[in-house]
């Protein structure tokens, strides 16, 4: 099941819930007290996504005055699009 439709319930007035079907559930490996996270996308949908925890991603990278500046920003946008948390750059002055 890829499409699920669902009503809002409030309970105490100003909390609203919203209730996911059990094979998704099921299917991700959520459990009771799980955290999950909320996305509301310019679209206005929402993008549910379960809480993981991981490792920072560190990357070095050495460059020199023979370096074209426009690749280095290039690799540098790449490595923050592939989700590094710490993009380090190396110069001959700082090796």
């Amino acid at each position: 099941m890829r499409e699920a439709k669902r009503k809002i319930q409030v309970t105490g007035g100003f909390t609203h819930i919203l209730s996911l079907p059990i094979e998704w559930i099921q299917k991700i490996g959520l459990k009771k007290g799980d955290n999950v996270h909320l996305f509301l996308r310019e679209d206005n949908t929402i993008l549910v996504g379960e809480e993981k925890k991981r490792e920072s991603l560190d990357i070095s990278i050495s460059v020199d005055e023979k370096d074209n500046i426009e690749n280095v920003y290039r690799l540098v946008v790449a490595y923050y699009l592939a989700g590094y948390d710490f993009i380090q750059i190396i110069t001959p002055e700082e090796g």
